[in-house]
């Protein structure tokens, strides 16, 4: 009776057990993904490595990334986005940041794409607070404060409630002057999330450093809104000023 007993227990265990695996959703297999070469190229040049992250949905998207700009404030002299392990794009992009980390610097390759298909569009400022074609508030009253020989602060009117921050551009107007074609340079981001501690609209400061003494800049900011940036605002005022000897 007992031999009969755990037969059956036996028996049940291995229906059991043989239904499950039937039943279990099988696993996903990725396959090893790479940067493209354009990508990795465009990275390369930005003083980047190319890796390929994926989101929740396992698609791929080739991501420059900065591995020695590990704090914020090294990741303001690229053109990559400080990005913090409780943002949204980590969360949706799991492997966007290493486990440990407090962050990671990081932009989507098509963000320094569309960058470089917008250039001709930085050759004539737009003056004022236009909204742009996305409907983003300019920033306003942009001015320079606590000049040094290599750094300065920049203080400007946040007007926009849906921007992730804002693009930072700079130019030498003596070279302006000479060459009426000459662009403004893309400095990098002053990143206000939407998920960040730093919400609405008011006064922003942020600093601009690693200038060269005695030496003339002009800056304009433009709003921008997506991780892709692919929505932007008019361009503020222009401000220059000079650094000290």
């Amino acid at each position: 009776m007992k031999f009969e007993r755990l037969t059956a227990i036996v028996i049940f265990a291995l229906a059991a057990f043989a239904s499950f695996t039937v039943s279990a959703s099988p696993l996903k297999v990725l396959p090893a993904a790479e940067c493209d070469t354009t990508s990795a190229r465009i990275c390369d040049i930005k003083g980047a490595a190319c890796t390929v992250i994926r989101d929740r949905s396992y698609e791929p998207t080739d991501v420059c990334r900065w591995t020695s700009a590990n704090s914020a404030v090294a990741c303001k002299n690229t053109v990559g986005i400080w990005t913090t392990a409780s943002s949204k794009y980590a969360r949706n992009h799991p492997d966007a940041v290493a486990p440990g980390s407090d962050g990671a610097c990081i932009t989507e390759v098509r963000n320094i794409r569309k960058s470089w298909e917008r250039r001709t569009d930085h050759r004539e400022p737009k003056q004022g607070t236009d909204h742009g074609s996305s409907g983003l508030a300019a920033p306003s009253s942009l001015s320079v404060d606590d000049v040094s020989s290599t750094t300065l602060t920049l203080a400007w009117v946040d007007n926009s409630n849906a921007e992730f921050g804002v693009e930072l551009y700079r130019i030498d107007p003596i070279a302006a002057r000479l060459d009426q074609g000459a662009d403004w340079e893309f400095v990098g981001l002053f990143e206000e999330r939407l998920d960040s501690n730093v919400k609405g609209t008011g006064l922003r400061f942020d600093e601009d450093y690693d200038l060269t003494p005695d030496t003339n800049y002009c800056y304009r900011l433009r709003a921008y809104a997506g991780f892709d940036r692919a929505d932007v605002s008019g361009f503020s005022d222009s401000v220059c000023t000079k650094t000290r000897p």
